[in-house]
């Protein structure tokens, strides 16, 4: 990622999957990599991102629905804790359908 943010012109839409970005499960406790991307947004302040929610499988899509939601909509406030001007933030949710990994690699403590 950080060198396609270094590609002088770097204009057009692209993806990166943080996946040491996890959470406890159904919960919005989060591992301390937000604040990687924090720095990595104070070093590109022209840089905007699109947070996707995702969850795990366990648990009925009722509740995982909004929690993908309240996730995404975390690391947001989290980096606007940081000094990110939230207008370089939109927020969407995938709830389980698009799941990110495995269910074995969610994050506990």
């Amino acid at each position: 990622m950080a060198r396609y943010l270094a590609t002088k012109g770097c204009r057009s839409s692209k993806s990166f999957l943080f996946d040491d970005l996890r959470f406890d499960t159904n919960t919005t406790r989060i591992t301390p990599d937000a604040h990687d991307l924090a720095q990595i947004m104070k070093t590109y302040p022209k840089l905007h991102i699109r947070i996707v929610g995702y969850t795990d499988s366990v648990g009925p899509e009722s509740v995982n629905e909004p929690l993908s939601a309240a996730r995404a909509n975390f690391v947001k406030a989290t980096l606007e804790i940081n000094d990110i001007s939230t207008s370089r933030i939109t927020t969407s949710k995938e709830g389980e359908e698009e799941l990110g990994a495995t269910n074995q690699t969610t994050w506990r403590r």
